[in-house]
């Protein structure tokens, strides 16, 4: 029964609070322009003491949330420590703003919109803001927040773009090594270079560094003359004269890689010889063809070979042979080698040549691999502008002033000072209630 009479007093008060909102509906209606006035006026304050950045990463991996190295992607990286010191070193204030400050300052949220409600979405595009900060009178915030994202474009470079370690190699202790060892390591790093323009090519053989004239196909075709022709040049002449730094260091070497080689061919021999045993267990008529009911393209039906144990052996014998063969070709090159030093001359004037002659295709190789270098940075360049694309947001006057949002608190506003009204009014009822019952009881008691 309390509860039935609580709620008509909740119901009578409602009554109420609605008549003095009619009644007094002129001053709702300026309560609520001069809040939405007060907000829209505290929101422009706020908004332009922050600038916000768009941020959108524009490689074929990003939709799949990866690196285009194909490492996992993390936009928190942004506000490394690494990150944020390179953008205060730009920005020259290494002794008026902290890293901490820094990073404080700046919020970074999600700026795609799943608008086709993929379920998997990945955000691509991000928002960058940079909040309350001192700067001093030098630099302003949207300048240092550039100098943060020209700073993470140079760290996500170099972390997750091409890898360019290969390019860099030094030859500066070559000539302490044997003539054909040089010519070894001549080769080895050639190919490597050789290797990795031959990919640039495939990748776009169009592209040419207009700043140095060359491209990868120019490249190709200087290293592959290098390989192809002055190396195997310089190798044929050592061996005709016999040539070796320290011909009895040389020796012993030779001799040892041949025990070495030679123990690698009897363990190929060993497999290529068990494997030969297995097959010759089977029984032929067996192990040898084992046919089975096949149908083929037009539903027809054949009887089809299929692989037997024997099949896996006779592969696995072949294998082995070949290695074996090659690692006798190993050690047949070493002897040849060997004979043509011990029957050597010893000819002055052929080692000086040999040694001016590998200093100049060190010098030329290395002077081949700075190119290399200079053209793949065009081309990374060219490759990946695109990759983080950085625009400035031009809010307009209603992202300004937050009107969306200052409307909706103006409403809160008018809707807690009728609630305001509605509980004045329901205490009123509920004090006039027990006025009443005790002046009723009041009576009763006399």
């Amino acid at each position: 029964m309390k509860t039935h009479k609580s709620g008509e007093l909740r119901v009578h008060a409602l009554g109420l609070a609605l008549k003095t909102l009619l009644k007094n509906w002129l001053l709702y209606v300026l309560l609520f322009v001069l809040s939405l006035v007060l907000l829209l006026c505290y929101h422009m304050v706020v908004n332009s003491n922050n600038v916000s950045l768009s941020m959108s990463f524009n490689y074929e991996q990003a939709s799949s949330g990866l690196n285009p190295n194909g490492t996992r992607f993390n936009i928190s990286e942004f506000k490394d420590e690494e990150v944020l010191s390179k953008a205060i070193e730009y920005a020259g204030l290494q002794n008026q703003v902290s890293v901490s400050q820094l990073s404080e300052a700046i919020s970074v949220r999600n700026g795609g919109e799943n608008r086709a409600g993929v379920s998997n979405f990945i955000n691509t595009t991000y928002t960058i803001t940079l909040g309350k900060i001192d700067l001093g009178k030098k630099v302003s915030k949207l300048d240092m927040l550039k100098f943060v994202c020209r700073a993470y474009k140079e760290h996500f470079m170099a972390q997750y773009a091409d890898n360019q370690s290969i390019l860099d190699f030094s030859l500066v202790n070559l000539g302490t090594e044997d003539y054909l060892t040089q010519v070894q390591i001549l080769q080895m790093h050639a190919n490597q270079l050789n290797r990795y323009v031959s990919s640039r090519l495939a990748e776009n053989s169009s592209f040419k560094s207009e700043s140095l004239g060359e491209s990868f196909g120019s490249l190709h075709k200087k290293l592959q003359y290098f390989i192809d022709y002055e190396l195997v040049e310089i190798e044929n002449y050592i061996l005709d004269h016999g040539l070796s730094v320290n011909v009895s260091d040389m020796l012993s070497r030779l001799e040892y890689s041949n025990r070495m080689i030679q123990l690698s061919y009897d363990k190929a021999m060993a497999h290529y010889e068990m494997d030969n045993i297995g097959i010759s267990m089977y029984e032929t008529m067996m192990g040898s063809v084992i046919m089975i009911p096949t149908r083929d393209s037009s539903n027809q039906y054949y009887m089809s070979r299929t692989k037997t144990e024997m099949d896996y052996l006779s592969a696995d014998a072949n294998y082995y042979l070949g290695l074996a063969t090659e690692y006798q070709k190993e050690i047949n090159y070493n002897e040849y080698v060997m004979g043509l030093v011990k029957a050597s001359d010893d000819d002055v004037r052929a080692h000086q040549k040999v040694r001016n002659n590998l200093s100049l295709m060190a010098s030329y190789l290395t002077d081949i691999a700075t190119l290399v270098k200079k053209v793949d940075t065009s081309y990374i360049l060219y490759k990946t502008k695109s990759y983080i694309n950085v625009i400035e947001i031009n809010k307009s006057i209603t992202e300004k002033t937050g009107a969306k949002k200052s409307i909706l608190e103006a409403a809160l506003v008018c809707l807690l000072v009728f609630s305001a009204q509605y509980l004045a009014s329901y205490r009123k009822l509920v004090q006039q209630k027990e006025m009443r019952f005790s002046s009723v009881k009041e009576r009763r008691g006399k």
